[in-house]
């Protein structure tokens, strides 16, 4: 199995690379580590990465980087794990990315088998990243890339850039993210090691799984209440392509314990459980696994689903909905467990959606009204409304300069309590519209932590303070 470890400058490639192999090697597992500039180096007349970024350019060496990343990928080894430590720089190179995307994840090789990639992406803020840039030297300049900056002002403002270019590729191309921040160059190696189930130790792995999964916050959420347990629980991203052979592996590793389940496979996942809680039969969706010892040495694993108290506990905070009426904008997954959530607190619920098609035959399924967007300027009539779809979301891809709202100030009221389940930005145009209109608004971020917190307390059997969740939302955002 090859291991690559991708980040930016700073986020401990090298340092997790000898300290993961130490860990496997420990283990009685033969392992070759390669750190790519160091090799690049000793095929070249040169005597660092910097004489090369000097003398070549930094064009010359991408494209040699690149040319060797493939070449070590490709190589067989007589190891049985394989540790590559490329340069932050990697993926700026298209050839390696597409080279290095094309490799098959690990746990969709034979049962057996060692064969294949892991991908994992240190994810480190860039604030810590630079103040380690920093202690390189007075100006970082030992680095080729902070090179040329006339203080660290400016020194800050390419690097940050380089590092925004960067992120996306870096989140995009792992098959795990690993939050680094709090964590010792030792966790981290053991949380890798134990991941691909190379040793056992007393790491116990909880994963949100996706495709895509980068952009989920729950890893950050998650281990800011993990840290304050005294035991090693760690919380990781895994991009889960096809799902059938991940959760083989998820069985089979005494490590990873319970799940966190996000799109495309919430309602993929229900089938291949043991046991499903009356909320996610009734909804047909599971957004959260808990894997407990069952018969003999097969473990059980049960499915839940903490979408719809998400939205139901925000509600109950303020008074509830029992008897009135509740406008439901969207007919996806989460529109359905908002309905759900409204049902389950005595309210009448009414989906109002753009596609005709979709929002008729939710309706039918559950029994509700059904109005067609196109037909509906004024909520007024509505006690609330829940917004469930992606209007109004902003991106590290898109711009917040025109932010859209599905309605305007007018459709809304006093009285109304109106919730929006997109939490970036945390107030939305349609929230402030809302607010404008004199209703009482609900952001996403309250609902999102609402759910995790239920999430958290299946996952670990606590309840973590709503302020670690709120801090961790406020840090990440």
């Amino acid at each position: 199995m090859k291991i690559v470890l991708l980040g930016f400058m700073g986020s401990g490639k090298s340092s997790i690379a000898r300290e993961l192999s130490r860990v496997l090697e420990g283990a009685h597992l033969d392992t070759t580590t390669v750190e790519l500039d160091e090799e690049l180096v000793s095929r070249s007349s040169y005597t660092s990465i910097e004489e090369i970024f000097h003398r070549k350019g930094e064009p010359w060496f991408r494209n040699r980087e690149a040319e060797l990343f493939a070449e070590q990928l490709e190589a067989e080894s007589s190891s049985s794990f394989t540790i590559l430590s490329p340069g932050g720089g990697i993926i700026e190179s298209d050839q390696s990315c597409r080279f290095l995307a094309q490799h098959p994840v690990f746990w969709e090789q034979e049962e057996t088998s060692r064969d294949g990639v892991l991908r994992v992406f240190l994810d480190t803020p860039f604030e810590t990243l630079f103040a380690r840039i920093l202690s390189d030297g007075e100006s970082g300049d030992q680095r080729p890339l902070a090179k040329g900056a006339k203080d660290r002002v400016e020194l800050r403002e390419q690097l940050e850039l380089r590092y925004r270019a960067r992120l996306h590729r870096y989140r995009e191309l792992s098959d795990i993210i690993v939050p680094t921040e709090h964590h010792s160059v030792a966790e981290l190696a053991l949380v890798i090691a134990s991941f691909v189930g190379a040793v056992r130790s007393s790491v116990r792995l909880r994963a949100v799984i996706g495709d895509p999964v980068s952009h989920s916050r729950s890893p950050r959420l998650h281990n800011s209440a993990l840290r304050l347990s005294e035991d090693e629980r760690f919380f990781l991203g895994v991009r889960v392509v096809h799902l059938k052979p991940f959760f083989r592996f998820f069985r089979e590793n005494p490590a990873l314990q319970a799940l966190a389940v996000t799109i495309p496979h919430k309602e993929t996942v229900v089938p291949l459980l043991d046991e499903l809680s009356d909320h996610a039969r009734e909804l047909g969706a599971v957004n959260t696994v808990v894997k407990r010892e069952g018969a003999g040495s097969v473990p059980c694993c049960s499915g839940e689903n903490t979408d719809w108290l998400g939205i139901s506990n925000p509600l109950k905070e303020r008074g509830g909905v029992s008897g009135k009426s509740i406008a439901v904008l969207g007919a996806g997954g989460t529109a359905r467990a908002a309905l759900y959530a409204v049902r389950h607190l005595g309210g009448k619920g009414t989906i109002i959606n753009r596609s005709p098609e979709r929002g008729a035959a939710l309706a039918r399924e559950l029994g509700v009204p059904f109005r067609p967007l196109a037909e509906v300027s004024d909520l007024r009539e509505f006690d609330g409304v829940i917004q469930t779809t992606s209007v109004g979301m902003v991106s590290e891809e898109s711009s917040d300069d025109d932010p859209v709202s599905l309605f305007t100030a007018a459709a809304f009221r006093e009285g109304m309590v109106v919730m929006d389940v997109v939490y970036t930005p945390p107030r939305t145009r349609f929230l402030l519209e809302a607010e404008r209109g004199g209703a009482e608004i609900i952001g996403g971020e309250e609902l999102f932590i609402a759910q995790a917190r239920a999430q958290y307390h299946l996952h670990n059997g606590e309840v973590p303070p709503v302020r670690v969740f709120e801090k961790a939302m406020e840090e990440e955002g």
